[in-house]
């Protein structure tokens, strides 16, 4: 590898001023003990390391360490004699290396420090810090450079990195709708984007540097806001840390508006900042406040309705129940036998007045439901033993259609709280339903089990298929899905989901894969729900 720095001892030395000749041989040797030193630490440096003589106005290198070429590729072969300037890159010009070289021959400076942007073998470019000592000799002309090269180009990508971050992020800032807003450690304005200035009326000139919480808090809050600030500042903790929370804030004109303010918390060379996004919220409450209005004003329309059908019901109620009566009495034969002309007749009539008092009392119940005054009477009930009553009460109607019924009820579930008259009448309902468009000689399927936290009810039959599209609106009132022209109200499904969610429970429909459909209701096992 060439000479050694030890071998060049003498030019090395030979510009510094010289000891006297009556120096003992004891001081030569510690000067050779020093130059040893020295050359290992040069050729171990983790910095590349040159040495450049300077001869007849021209530098040319004679000696590089192993760094030198982890760093620019070259071997010391390679280079020795060589101009150090096939280091150069295309990015500094003419210029800069003459301002160097000037501080460099100047036996006043003798010295050159910067980052520069070099080149290696390969042509890649290589950041570095650059160090540049020369030595003069006794008539203070240059004779050697020792250049030290650190690389930062790692360094150099993480600031471009976060430079590329900064920038993007004042681009989002910017052009955010939402004021983009951060305080320091003491509470005073860093950042302030475009938003802000809209939303506040403030410009960024007007805020930055400035105390935030006393120009935009209202003053009845401010000693709120010292408190949560001062233990923020501390720990980058707080109750509104990382969550989004509905506030008031003045505008410059001294208006207060509402905001919804999102903070977070930054830690800035060991001090915490915040960072808030806040957004104008004055549309959106005014919405609010609207559609709180048109609620009102909708629940009580409803009321009105409901108590007007819920009157209505009842004064068609007892008429029927005495026309019911009558004709009854009629066909019993307690007022004079009648021909069966007059039977038939009374018969199909007496059906109209018993369809006419269903739907009357489904209307009632529809009416105290919305209108909530339904009163559940829980008490502690075994589900197995009431859908046994239910199914035993249905046998003849299954028996005059020809149905078959098959059943799975666990007998073992759990007994829970419930109102057991109106879940009877949930289940009666979902049975009635699955007879009425079963066909002859089909069946249906009842099923009851239970999990950890819930009893499940299943009734299921082999009639034609809903479609899955109509599963949204088969609960809705007054909705026949089927194109079946059956007698009924098209309020009981509606009557049932409404019952089940008294109980806390939920309702639902599936198919069975072209064996008909399932309507399936849970319970909470839970007394409280």
């Amino acid at each position: 590898m060439g000479f050694s720095i030890l071998e060049m001892g003498s030019p090395l030395l030979k510009g510094q001023k010289k000891t006297k000749k009556a120096a003992s041989k004891g001081k030569d040797s510690v000067s050779e003990e020093l130059l040893g030193i020295y050359a290992k630490g040069f050729e171990s440096s983790p910095n590349s390391m040159m040495i450049v003589a300077y001869k007849d106005g021209e530098p040319h290198i004679q000696h590089t360490n192993t760094s030198f070429t982890k760093y620019y590729g070259y071997t010391e072969k390679e280079v020795v004699g060589k101009n150090p300037s096939l280091l150069k890159s295309d990015l500094l010009d003419v210029n800069y290396y003459r301002k160097m070289w000037r501080a460099v021959l100047d036996p006043e400076v003798g010295y050159w420090h910067d980052e520069i942007v070099n080149k290696r073998k390969n042509g890649s470019l290589i950041h570095v810090i650059l160090f540049i000592n020369t030595l003069f000799d006794h008539n203070k002309k240059p004779i050697y450079f020792i250049a030290n090269h650190t690389d930062i180009s790692k360094r150099k990508e993480m600031e471009e990195a976060l430079r590329q971050s900064e920038d993007r992020f004042k681009s989002i800032s910017a052009s955010a709708n939402d004021a983009i807003i951060i305080i320091d450690n003491d509470g005073n304005v860093t950042l302030w984007n475009k938003a802000a200035e809209r939303i506040f009326g403030y410009s960024k000139e007007e805020m930055m540097g400035r105390y935030l919480h006393d120009i935009l808090v209202p003053q009845r809050y401010h000693e709120i806001f010292k408190k949560g600030f001062d233990a923020f500042k501390i720990s980058g903790k707080g109750p509104i840390i990382n969550k989004a929370i509905e506030l008031v804030a003045l505008k410059k004109d001294g208006r207060e508006f509402p905001i919804e303010l999102s903070l977070s918390a930054l830690q800035i060379k060991g001090q915490w900042n915040a960072i808030g996004i806040v957004r104008d919220i004055t549309e959106r409450k005014e919405f609010e406040e609207k559609l709180k209005k048109s609620n009102e004003e909708l629940k009580e329309i409803s009321d009105r309705k409901s108590a007007f059908v819920a009157n209505v019901s009842h004064e068609f109620k007892n008429p029927l129940i005495i026309i019911r009566e009558t004709m009854t009495i009629i066909l019993d034969g307690l007022l004079g036998e009648i021909n069966e002309k007059q039977k038939d007749f009374l018969e199909k009539g007496k059906k109209t007045v018993d369809r006419l008092m269903r739907l009357v009392l489904n209307l009632l119940d529809i009416a105290k439901i919305e209108s909530g005054k339904v009163e559940l009477h829980k008490k502690k009930t075994d589900m197995a033993s009431l859908s046994h009553d239910i199914l035993e009460s249905h046998k003849p109607s299954l028996a005059k259609k020809q149905i078959f019924i098959k059943t799975d009820i666990d007998d073992k579930t759990t007994p829970v709280w419930i109102d057991p008259d109106r879940i009877t009448e949930v289940i009666t309902n979902l049975m009635d339903n699955a007879i009425k468009y079963t066909p002859v000689n089909g069946h249906v399927f009842m099923k009851l089990s239970e999990t950890p936290s819930e009893i499940r009810f299943e009734i299921s039959n082999s009639g034609t298929e809903i479609d899955e599209k109509d599963f949204g609106k088969i609960f809705d009132k007054f909705e026949r899905i089927t194109s079946e022209r059956e007698e009924g109200t098209g309020l009981g499904l509606s009557i049932a989901k409404d019952i089940v969610e008294l109980h806390h429970g939920s309702i639902w429909i599936e198919n069975e894969r072209g064996k008909g459909n399932r309507f399936i209701f849970v319970l909470p096992k839970d007394p409280n729900k």
